[in-house]
C-alpha cells in the first residue's frame, strides 16, 4: 500500500508514520508489512491489517512538547551543601605528613 493512499492523515501524522515504519517503507513510499504466524493466508492478511491499523493509530497521537525547566534555588543550595559535606568527609580521611 502506498503511504499517500492513506486518507484522513494530517501531514504531521504522515511524517510520524514514515518515521515509525523504518525498514518497512520502500524507496517508492510503499508500506510492506508481513505476517506468517497464522496457518491461513487470510488470517495473515488480517494480522497485517491489524499491524497497519496500530501503526496508524500510534502516528495520529501527537506527542507532548517538552518544556525546559531549571532547578530551583533550593535544589541548587542542597546540591552544593551535599558536595561540601562529601568534600569535608574526604578531607578528614587524608593523612597529613609533616
Amino acid at each position: 500500500m502506498h503511504i499517500d493512499a492513506l486518507h484522513g492523515l494530517s501531514d504531521r501524522a504522515r511524517g510520524r508514520l514514515k518515521g515509525s515504519l523504518g525498514h518497512r517503507l520502500t524507496n517508492e513510499n510503499e508500506i510492506v508489512i508481513t505476517a506468517d504466524n497464522q496457518r491461513t493466508q487470510e488470517a495473515n492478511r488480517r494480522a497485517c491489517m491489524g499491524k497497519l491499523r496500530d501503526l496508524i493509530e500510534a502516528a495520529q497521537h501527537e506527542p507532548k512538547v517538552r518544556k525546559k525547566t531549571k532547578p530551583s534555588k533550593g535544589a541548587k543550595v542542597r546540591r552544593l551543601e551535599g558536595k561540601k559535606i562529601q568534600s569535608e568527609k574526604k578531607k578528614s580521611r587524608a593523612v597529613k605528613f609533616g
